[in-house]
């Protein structure tokens, strides 16, 4: 992860999850925090776009909990023919 706050290689999403996902890893640095920090102070746009992914990856917190339907059935991909000894899926 660049943790360059002025990194402009990055989206703003993208750096805002790269934070997001770096300042709940467990292993933040003194360092580490320190420019996050000033990252997220440095714009409005950055405090939007971390929340807008807090958000996010509350909302795949909860589908990963979300136990599926009693009558779900995955699909399973089988290929349907043969042609010339390879499979052609469906």
């Amino acid at each position: 992860m660049n943790t360059d706050p002025d990194n402009s290689n990055e989206s703003l999403a993208d750096q805002a999850i790269d934070w997001l996902v770096l300042m709940r890893s467990g292993s933040v640095t003194d360092a580490a925090r320190h420019q996050f920090e000033a990252w997220y102070g440095q714009d409005d746009a950055n405090r939007q776009a971390y929340a807008e992914a807090e958000a996010l990856w509350g909302s795949v917190a909860q589908a990963v909990k979300t136990t599926p339907p009693a009558n779900f059935q995955p699909k399973q991909f089988m290929p349907f023919r043969v042609c010339r000894g390879e499979p052609v899926w469906r």
